[in-house]
């Protein structure tokens, strides 16, 4: 039986340890021909070892989604965790948020100012970049079958395939034995789509695309793998990713129009306040020139969290959700009353409060 071509992906890579061997995988998608191979579980598992597509305070995902949680992660950092469980009362978010609003305001003035903020911005960046960089060392370690501190394409291609059922010595086995595995068309997109950001991820050795997908990552490339906003190289390729789907006259600049075809990863239907979030977004923030598009360069400064200028533009959006008196500052009670635009959770009893005292 003919297998039809669009279902077959073929990944021809040769190991690199002392011992170096041809691996040709052939990846069917279900319904395209029969598998001596069944998984056990097709359930992605909720330690995955693929690259997620949410980065921790990068204001786009991976895929091309707005991040709704961005100015959540940039002021909570690994304290958002506290904020996400349901069981925490009213009174508890409110004395965490006081701590927190205690920990920006460094000299102790009762408000926080555009400085605070920008230093606590980038503080809590860092704490995610932190998180990235252990998740992932603890993911390489777990996948470097034979420790040697590099990881093939044969080496997470198991960990992919046994975390999603399969048995490890015959994934091995049909690994290293050529053998068709027969695949749901999802798992046969996910290794395809995974396989191009190895690609990007692998040293540029001055060779041909062919010999770029045969390259070990170390334990760093594997970070950029991961997490590409820990590298200009790989952020140049999500921007070009972004400008390939939403550039609609292929000028490489996004208009205000093509910036809000751009999906948020919310599930959410307040679709005018997000239009118009969007569209202060780009104006404020994204178009730096005010020149009406956003150039390729101005794309990169946006989804880099390292930027130097952004900490200092969240400073002042963070102030401006909360800024009710408009002296360009925060006060503790303005970030109470404002705590969903920082936190996700209306505080409805302090909010009723401050209202019923004015």
């Amino acid at each position: 039986m003919l297998v039809p071509r669009k279902f077959v992906i073929s990944i021809f890579v040769i190991l690199q340890f002392s011992s170096t061997f041809s691996l040709p995988l052939h990846f069917v998608a279900d319904g395209a021909t029969k598998s001596e191979v069944k998984p056990e579980t097709m359930e992605k598992p909720t330690d995955d070892i693929l690259p997620p597509n949410h980065l921790d305070a990068v204001k786009l995902g991976r895929d091309g989604n707005f991040n709704k949680d961005f100015h959540k992660e940039v002021f909570l950092g690994e304290d958002i965790k506290n904020f996400q469980i349901s069981s925490k009362t009213e009174a508890d978010q409110k004395h965490q948020l006081t701590n927190i609003f205690a920990l920006i305001d460094t000299d102790g003035n009762g408000k926080l100012g555009e400085d605070e903020l920008a230093d606590w911005v980038h503080a809590k960046t860092i704490e995610h970049h932190m998180e990235a960089k252990e998740e992932n060392e603890e993911k390489f370690n777990e996948l470097d079958a034979n420790d040697d501190g590099k990881l093939s394409w044969e080496e997470f291609l198991l960990g992919y395939f046994t975390k999603r059922g399969y048995d490890k010595a015959t994934a091995w086995n049909d690994i290293n034995g050529n053998k068709e595995m027969h695949l749901p068309p999802e798992m046969h997109d996910e290794i395809e789509e995974t396989r191009d950001r190895w690609i990007q991820a692998a040293p540029d050795n001055g060779e041909d695309e062919t010999i770029k997908t045969m390259q070990t990552l170390t334990v760093e490339e594997f970070l950029t793998f991961q997490h590409p906003e820990t590298s200009p190289n790989m952020l140049n390729y999500m921007v070009e990713d972004f400008l390939h789907d939403i550039d609609l006259n292929g000028d490489e600049e996004v208009s205000i129009k093509e910036f809000l075809m751009l999906e948020d990863d919310d599930d959410g239907d307040d679709n005018d306040r997000w239009i118009y979030e969007r569209k202060q977004e780009f104006i404020k923030v994204l178009d730096q020139d005010g020149n009406g598009v956003a150039s390729k360069d101005e794309l990169l400064s946006y989804v880099n969290p390292l930027n130097k200028a952004m900490p200092h533009q969240e400073a002042r959006q963070l102030i401006g959700f909360g800024d009710d008196n408009n002296d360009g500052q925060l006060s503790l009670d303005e970030l109470l009353a404002n705590s969903e635009y920082y936190t996700g959770s209306k505080m409805y009893n302090y909010a009723k409060s401050i209202h019923d005292d004015l």
